[in-house]
Formats: structure tokens, sequence, C-alpha cells
């Protein structure tokens, strides 16, 4: 489970006294136990959605300068998903078309029902369209 490694991250980065890896990671996991106390429920799924909101964040802060948000960008990748590569999104969408989709928006729902969060939705869009031909 991807909470139970943040935890054991962060219990990692305090003994080795890295403060700011520590800090960011207890961070992240208060955000993580809000959902819960929302009445979440905490798995894979939940947790990735803080993660990709804190990715977003960082990704933002980085756009505008701010150097400290690389290190925690690095910081979050082993809780990431691996992405896929163009090749194989294409490959996917092509199935898709062959299976009857013809339009963008019943590939992209066909898309994201299986491979939701593996690949970035603008470019699975973007491959899309060129096979559509739009």
């Amino acid at each position: 489970m991807i909470f139970q490694k943040i935890s054991d991250d962060f219990k990692k980065a305090y003994l080795e006294r890295d403060m700011k890896k520590k800090n960011f990671l207890s961070v992240l996991k208060g955000e993580i136990k809000l959902l819960e106390g929302r009445g979440e429920e905490l798995n894979d799924e939940t947790v990735l959605k803080v993660i990709k909101k804190f990715e977003k964040s960082i990704k933002e802060n980085i756009s505008r300068g701010s150097e400290s948000s690389e290190n925690e960008l690095e910081w979050l990748k082993p809780y990431l998903p691996e992405m896929m590569d163009p090749e194989k999104i294409e490959e996917i969408i092509s199935d898709l078309i062959e299976k009857g989709s013809d339009n963008i928006g019943k590939i992209m729902g066909a898309f994201n029902k299986e491979y939701k969060g593996k690949a970035d939705n603008r470019e699975v869009s973007s491959i899309a369209k060129k096979l559509l031909g739009d």
C-alpha cells in the first residue's frame, strides 16, 4: 500500500535527520489522513489522488522558479505510477478504435476506465485526435 510506503519513508527520513524530506512527507501524510477523517477509504486510489494533487502543485511552483520544489518532486516519484510511453498509448487507442470507439469521448472513457493515472490525459487526447484524423 502506498500510504504504508510513505509512512516508512517518513520514519527513515526522521532517523536519517533529513528534516526537509521528513517535513514534506509529514504534510503529505496529513493530507491523506484528512481524507480518511472525511470518511473516505484509505486505499491506493485515494492516496494517489492526493499525491497527484501535490505533484500538480509542485510542478506549478517549479514553473514559477522555486528550486526547493524540485526536491519535493523527486521525493514524490517513488509513489507515482510509472507513466506509459507514447507508443503504448497509441497502440491501446488504435485497438479501441478498431473495437468501435469512434469519437474522442468514447476513447477517453474506455482508456481511463482501464488505465487511469498511467498516462497524461492531454497526451492521450492528442494521440487519439491524431489517430481519428481530427
